[in-house]
């Protein structure tokens, strides 16, 4: 045990990632001796300058709380928020360990504009068949918990039998305060999503609980109820994060299939973020940092993403999930962290474009209406499957 020990006390309220904030330190006085009133010092890295903060004096075998303001680098990005600040104190310069989570405050402040018509951003997880969607969520609720345990809301790939059969929506607000509806999907394959189903979904006109196996022309008139129409703008897709495993690039089939999704999305301008995963396959050290994507195997992935959807780089990711982890990671946490950050700031800048600030109340795109059914179509089972 150090004679001196200082920890990080995790604020009750996230912190702004790229916004100067106070750090509250814990130090405690592990000597038999009184330590007299000093400074603490923190120390100037990638991410922040130098500040200095005061500390009193620390009886013998006492803990004192302490405030010092960390002054934030301009044009720092989500992906360099530190794990380790260096903090010197009576000469001895300790590394003091934060989580993820701290930093995670804007992302709380991102919510649609009056004229979006949804209290929340729905972003589609949309993506080839057993890519790891569902572990992705995971992961996102897993990097927004406080708490160092591993969250499995959503049952995923790595749940026995498990193959995401319907649209579930996962709203996160109520339980972690940011304002995002997740849509998870089932997967991509040569025989799904054949029936129009993606332009449904974009258009919000598919409630969750549809079953992939589910009928439009069947179930036209609960599609056409009011109750549907009405609500529809408030499950309208504002950003996708678009799902593929590496090995779905080396398949030509399948990269037909990623094309035509990914130009279609293109066509809907929601610039779908690229999520490659299972990358840890082919470089098991990605599960160190999936943000550090210099490796050959790991560039030589990249590169033919961006050769095959003609994307930026910037617009790839590595997407490295918890599978067999007991307790979340730094590392894990900022790569999500990055692809959460990026999908916000892109369904925020998609909502000003189609629906412009908020102000005096926009008139939406009428809502199209669906053929009218036969008559002997029946409703009352299939409406209780659905949520509005």
């Amino acid at each position: 045990m150090s004679v001196i020990e200082i920890y990080v006390v995790p604020p009750k309220t996230p912190v702004a990632a790229c916004e100067d904030f106070p750090l509250t330190l814990e130090i405690s006085n592990c000597t038999t001796s009184d330590l007299p009133a000093d400074r603490l010092i923190m120390c100037k890295g990638k991410y922040n300058r130098q500040s200095m903060g005061q500390v009193p004096a620390i009886p013998s075998n006492q803990t004192v709380t302490v405030s010092v303001d960390v002054k934030v680098n301009p044009a720092v990005s989500v992906e360099d928020v530190p794990k380790i600040f260096q903090v010197s104190y009576r000469g001895t310069v300790y590394p003091v360990e934060v989580p993820v989570f701290m930093f995670t405050g804007h992302l709380r402040t991102f919510k649609p504009t009056e004229n979006t018509s949804s209290p929340n951003f729905n972003v589609l997880l949309y993506g080839i068949a057993g890519a790891a969607k569902s572990s992705f969520l995971n992961s996102i609720l897993t990097l927004l918990s406080p708490k160092w345990n591993i969250i499995t809301q959503a049952a995923s790939g790595g749940s026995v039998g498990h193959v995401t059969r319907k649209i579930t929506r996962y709203s996160i607000k109520d339980q972690f305060g940011v304002n995002i509806n997740f849509w998870d999907t089932w997967g991509l394959t040569p025989n799904s999503y054949q029936a129009d189903e993606l332009y449904y979904i974009l258009s919000g006109a598919l409630p969750s609980g549809w079953d992939m196996n589910d009928s439009v022309a069947k179930e036209l008139t609960y599609l056409n109820s009011q109750e549907v129409q009405n609500t529809k703008q408030a499950r309208k897709i504002h950003a996708v994060i678009f799902f593929i495993s590496h090995a779905s690039l080396s398949d030509r089939e399948t990269v037909e299939i990623i094309k035509a999704n990914y130009g279609y999305l293109q066509t809907h301008e929601l610039n779908p973020i690229l999520v490659l995963t299972k990358t840890d396959e082919v470089f098991a050290d990605i599960r160190n940092d999936p943000l550090k994507t210099d490796s050959a195997a790991i560039r030589d992935l990249v590169q033919k993403a961006v050769s095959i959807l003609n994307i930026p780089e910037n617009f790839i990711y590595c997407g490295i999930n918890y599978t067999k982890e007991k307790k979340k990671t730094f590392e894990i946490d900022r790569a999500n962290f990055a692809i959460l950050d990026k999908v916000l700031n892109i369904a925020y800048q998609n909502g000003i474009r189609e629906y412009g600030f908020s102000g005096p109340s926009v008139v939406a795109n009428p809502a199209p209406v669906y053929p009218t059914p036969a008559a002997n179509v029946p409703r009352k089972q299939a409406e209780s499957k659905y949520e509005l």
